[in-house]
């Protein structure tokens, strides 16, 4: 098997020999590239190595519509001789730089990476990927290294990510481009609050009358209104509708974004629409294979619309390549031990969570603490559900209902939740696709 990824620990020493000074310049560039990946010159092969590797990096992150990807070729040898090599990619414009180095030490192969930001003169991020050259060729271990550091870095809860989103925070709303009104909806799918969703999608509204040809402004708008039904946030009547007309166009203007692909297959599958739900997942993940959020993201639906264990490879897969994963990705995980009747390891799972203020974390925990008969953690679960749902019995119904399809796994949960202590028995069924009127959906999280 392969290593797994170590904890990042930013006071680890210079891997790159590359030194971090502060320069001056325009603090708005948010292009990327990938430095030459360092390597010993009397090797050759690793070498080489290095050579593909880099490339492969390179071409992986030009996937990721949101960012502006710059070839190597963008410094020559003189502007590096001339101004040191982080302040050379700065003059060119590369805000993000990935650095690398490769040893070989008998059968073990190191890849040291860095994540810099050139023009605030810092590191973002740092880690070693130890191998075993045993057992892998020399393409499948590069395709190994890809995955990991793609994905860590460059998607939706990615490193590179929420760096750009920090910094959007002392940036006024009418100065936003396309591009920071993306990275905003990013940082507000990590954590899934209702008290960010009406500004953001009133910023996304205006974002697409300035821009109407921006598909992934047209994705990010689809998934906000998907919200006002998928999570009740802020609702409005037609939520399901106004979704599948944003993520139809945004795939219209770009069949190629991953992300377009991604939210009309989260429309579809909402609307209870599962073939066309399945040939747009196909396609998201056919775009990006190393999008961890995408794959996550399709593999939650896919577990929950039956394929199980399709859905669980999926997250295992996404889990892998970035560690440093939202909460949400739990919940394949859980259903997967919860069809086995393995509720220990669905508990683990949902209380792994972190998300607080996501019911899915307390109606998870609820359902198998129910099954296991653990009073206290079922106790704790519907308290914390009776705080955030104003009729817990009916919504708490609802939400499994409109998330689950197949029927006796829908069964089985609801079985949970009775005996977690909820009240199900009178509280309706509300199954199949916006059935609720939307101003009934309203709820504080």
């Amino acid at each position: 098997g392969l290593p797994p990824l170590p904890s990042l620990d930013s006071s680890e020493p210079d891997a790159s020999g590359i030194p971090v000074v502060v320069v001056s310049g325009d603090d708005q560039g948010s292009d990327l590239a990938v430095a030459p990946i360092e390597c010993d010159p009397s090797d050759p092969e690793l070498c080489s190595f290095a050579d593909g590797l880099q490339e492969e990096l390179t071409s992986s992150f030009a996937q990721f519509a949101y960012l502006q990807v710059r070839e190597p070729d963008a410094v020559t040898g003189v502007a590096t001789e001339a101004l040191g090599v982080v302040q050379a990619w700065s003059a060119a414009g590369i805000r993000y730089l990935l650095t690398g180095r490769l040893h070989r030490v008998g059968d073990t192969l190191r890849l040291s990476v860095r994540l810099l930001d050139t023009m605030a003169g810092r590191r973002l991020w740092s880690s070693n990927y130890d191998s075993s050259l045993s057992g892998f060729n020399l393409l499948e271990l590069q395709d190994h290294l890809s995955d990991r550091v793609v994905s860590t870095v460059a998607d939706s809860g990615g490193v590179l990510v929420r760096s750009i989103a920090d910094r959007l925070r002392s940036k006024a709303l009418e100065d936003h481009s396309p591009i920071d009104w993306v990275m905003r909806t990013f940082a507000y799918w990590n954590q899934l609050r209702e008290a960010e969703h009406a500004d953001l999608r009133e910023g996304l509204e205006a974002a697409v009358e300035r821009d109407p040809h921006h598909s992934a402004i047209w994705a990010c708008l689809a998934q906000t209104y998907l919200d006002e039904y998928r999570a009740g946030f802020n609702p409005r009547n037609g939520s399901l509708d106004r979704a599948l007309e944003a993520a139809l166009k945004a795939v219209e203007l770009d069949p190629r974004d991953s992300l377009a692909q991604e939210s009309l297959a989260d429309v579809h599958f909402f609307r209870r629409d599962l073939t066309a739900f399945q040939l747009a997942a196909e396609r998201a993940l056919a775009i990006n294979p190393r999008d961890a959020t995408t794959t996550a993201s399709m593999g939650t639906w896919l577990a929950l619309s039956g394929e199980l264990q399709r859905g669980f490879d999926l997250t295992v897969r996404a889990m892998e390549m970035n560690p440093d994963h939202a909460g949400w990705y739990q919940i394949a995980i859980f259903f997967y031990y919860f069809d086995r009747d393995e509720f220990e390891r669905a508990l683990a799972a949902s209380k792994s969570m972190n998300m607080p203020d996501f019911f899915w974390s307390h109606l998870m925990t609820a359902a198998a603490a129910g099954k296991l008969g653990l009073e206290t953690d079922a106790r704790a679960a519907v308290h914390r559900l009776e705080a955030l749902f104003e009729e817990p019995d009916r919504e708490s119904r609802h939400e499994a209902e409109k998330f689950i399809v197949p029927e006796d796994l829908q069964a089985k949960f609801l079985d949970g939740l009775q005996k977690a202590g909820l009240d199900l028995s009178s509280a309706g069924t509300t199954a199949g696709a916006e059935v609720v009127p939307d101003h009934d959906r309203q709820r504080s999280l």
